[in-house]
């Protein structure tokens, strides 16, 4: 009985490692003879949307603990987004005198976007912790982070109407935005495998009364009670948490910012109440469409970035 409680285990093991592609990976081209590290970078970067640029970020990386690798990819993304950062404000200062005042508050805005990504990205990286088996029910916050730091870096370019300076922050920013993307792939399916197989593994062990070994023989399982992923999705949300300044508190902290860009929660600066909607529902017809549904329907799916449908008062009698 021992053996095959062992055995199964040791199959959810496998069965998540491959899931995630860091325990077995088949090279295409039939090479065997990858090393352990590499083998681990290969599946770790084999579902990102750029592979070459995540593979070539962690080839340096001289572990093959996934735990480290993902952690490096976090710290290399924290990098390219200072970089990022940098141009922008060298580039505000290689216009001179003779910049536009326009010129001059986009990248302005730009900076201070780039000073929120940093903030929410170092966020990410603490509370990521160690191992990342233990993220538990951070997992969706962090998502959702993430996609905010994405977000703050197409909100400076959005902002920029000169076609010339909107091509020269594009391509000086061009490289945190590959990362952050990468780093969106790998959380959305590798860490959230990390994440799940505690929580199988937890759940496996609970059936079966635990895992008797040379250490534990004839003691009672020892219960983690640390909160870990849910299998079946984010956990959830109630609109009655809500925080001092009438929030939700489960609002991410790129969210609490867009909120304040409008003047909602707490004020926001001089740009605060620019906010460029994807789609306009108006029941006038003044609006991209007449009806909540048709405006959420056409937002795209996976899309990595936001939509934001702006709702013209009125009254909409439809269950979304």
């Amino acid at each position: 009985m021992i053996g095959k409680v062992v055995v199964s285990v040791a199959s959810i093991l496998l069965i998540v490692g491959v899931a995630i592609g860091v325990v077995a990976f088949i090279n295409k081209n039939g090479d065997a003879n990858l090393s352990p590290q590499m083998k681990a970078v290969q599946g770790i970067c084999q579902s990102t949307s750029d592979k070459a640029s995540c593979v070539k970020t962690l080839e340096p990386v001289k572990s093959d603990d996934p735990n480290k690798l993902i952690k490096a990819f976090m710290l290399a993304t924290k990098d390219a987004l200072t970089t990022s950062s940098n141009f922008t404000g060298q580039t505000e200062v290689n216009m001179g005198s003779s910049i536009s005042p326009n010129n001059k508050a986009v990248l302005d805005y730009c900076k201070r976007v780039f000073m929120y990504a940093l903030e929410d990205l170092a966020t990410i990286i603490q509370e990521m912790g160690e191992d990342l088996n233990q993220i538990g029910s951070k997992i969706d916050q962090l998502k959702q982070w993430l996609i905010g730091v994405y977000n703050y870096q197409t909100d400076c370019l959005d902002d920029i109407e000169e076609d010339d300076l909107r091509k020269t922050i594009g391509e000086g920013i061009a490289n945190s935005k590959i990362l952050t993307t990468n780093a969106i792939d790998i959380f959305h399916n590798v860490v959230s495998a990390m994440a799940n197989l505690n929580n199988k593994v937890d759940d496996f062990k609970n059936m079966t009364g635990g895992i008797p070994t040379p250490d534990n023989k004839g003691a009672p399982p020892v219960v983690d009670e640390s909160p870990v992923a849910d299998p079946d999705g984010p956990a959830r949300r109630l609109l009655e948490d809500i925080d001092e300044t009438g929030i939700p508190t489960w609002v991410t902290g790129a969210d609490r910012k867009l909120m304040a860009r409008a003047r909602r929660g707490r004020r926001g600066g001089r740009r605060g109440g620019r906010i460029r909607a994807t789609f306009v529902v108006a029941k006038d017809g003044s609006g991209q469409f007449k009806t909540v549904q048709q405006a959420v329907d056409a937002c795209p799916e996976n899309n990595p970035g936001r939509c934001i449908i702006y709702i013209k008062a009125g009254i909409y009698r439809e269950q979304v």
